[in-house]
């Protein structure tokens, strides 16, 4: 009987769990060295890839972030492995799973194994958490409680690397740097490089909901639908629905109020985003 490889069973999983998985392993990483590293996400879509990738880039130079160590956590392609990616650009090969290993029995085993191949030390105590921690750790909390509803649910960020269509600027990235969306158009006539842009939106992420596992928050029609937006750099969220502002809050203020659980405040986005039980 011919065996099949289960990472090809992922392309047909509502986007939501290995999206929910692949930001737990961030946010872990975010945890574990967020204090002794400086780290960011970058989202790609090599090729046609719809499900795309996220790079956790460690100390990348805000110009070059071809330049720094990387781990790729793959939802298309290779749906569910990861990479390591140095910084002279080669690549440890081949892929290794995340996802399935991430659900098995001992996820930190996995997590452990994911710094050895970084070349990462676990801290002996997780520092407290900075607003982009606390960013990263409500966004896999969301994702994780909605991972088997069946909406499919994702993330989208400001900045998203397409090789195959160039780089795009989600509207709603205005609503953080108001010049957001002209940077397009000065990088596609060459007046702008990537890097610059990137630079400058790297800290703002969309957690929305789609219609299909590649439906990304891009375009101007989009913000007719509700949208959670997040800034990495202070930790403040904007709850947004229709391009108005709504609500918006201090994620570390929340956390400090709520007796330092996230329950509460994910249940406030979710709701937010329409996801009822």
């Amino acid at each position: 009987m011919k065996q099949t490889d289960p990472h090809s069973l992922v392309h047909g999983m509502r986007i939501t769990l290995p999206s929910a998985v692949a930001w737990r392993v961030m946010a872990e990483l975010m945890r574990r060295h967020g204090k002794a590293h400086d780290i960011k996400i970058l989202q790609v879509h090599p090729g046609i890839s719809i499900r795309g990738c996220y790079y956790v880039l460690f100390d990348a130079h805000p110009t070059r972030v071809d330049d720094a160590l990387s781990l790729v956590l793959n939802l298309g392609g290779p749906a569910g492995t990861y990479r390591v990616k140095r910084k002279d650009g080669r690549a440890d090969g081949p892929e290794q799973d995340f996802l399935f290993s991430m659900l098995g029995n001992d996820p930190v085993r996995v997590l452990d194994q994911i710094d050895k191949d970084l070349g990462l030390r676990a801290p002996k105590k997780l520092p407290p958490s900075t607003p982009a921690m606390l960013v990263a750790r409500t966004i896999a909390a969301c994702l994780e409680h909605a991972a088997l509803s069946p909406l499919h649910m994702r993330t989208t960020a400001a900045y998203v690397d397409a090789s195959a269509y160039g780089p795009h600027i989600a509207a709603w990235a205005r609503h953080f740097v108001p010049a957001s969306t002209e940077f397009e158009s000065h990088i596609e006539r060459g007046s702008m490089p990537y890097q610059k842009a990137y630079a400058v939106l790297w800290p703002y992420m969309a957690l929305h909901l789609g219609e299909t596992p590649g439906d990304m928050a891009l375009s101007p029609e989009y913000e007719a639908r509700p949208l959670a937006l997040f800034d990495f750099k202070t930790g403040q969220v904007q709850l947004r629905i229709k391009g108005k502002r709504g609500v918006r809050f201090s994620l570390p203020d929340e956390y400090a109020k709520r007796g330092h659980t996230l329950d509460a405040i994910c249940l406030r986005i979710l709701r937010h985003l329409g996801v009822r039980w």
